[in-house]
């Protein structure tokens, strides 16, 4: 299984224990992907990409809603939930996770 799909599946599985709302892991895929693509293109390290994941700035955190509301077009009930799913399960990637990540993402 691809580090990606791993981690979404963590997500879309955290947004159901939290409110019991199932969320597509392919849409938490596209987010996580586009973000991974973000970061690489700002030209972050993977150390200050991983200090953002952990502690996302307000640009940062604006960056996310964004790309969930692009890519959950239609589930707009449940935009919050997969948001504050994504930054709690940021604060649990570690730097091992974030390398896999990175290179699958092609940064």
């Amino acid at each position: 299984m691809s580090a990606i799909k791993k981690q979404a599946e963590k997500v879309s599985s955290d947004c159901h224990d939290a409110t019991g709302v199932t969320f597509d892991p392919t849409i938490i895929i596209t987010i996580i992907t586009t973000l991974l693509q973000l970061f690489g293109g700002c030209n972050k390290t993977q150390a200050q990409a991983l200090k953002s994941i952990h502690s996302p700035n307000n640009l940062e955190k604006w960056v996310v809603k964004r790309e969930i509301r692009k890519a959950a077009k239609g589930h707009s009930d449940d935009q919050d939930v997969v948001y504050a799913a994504l930054l709690d399960h940021g604060v649990k990637v570690t730097s091992a996770e974030l390398k896999s990540l990175w290179s699958e993402a092609g940064n």
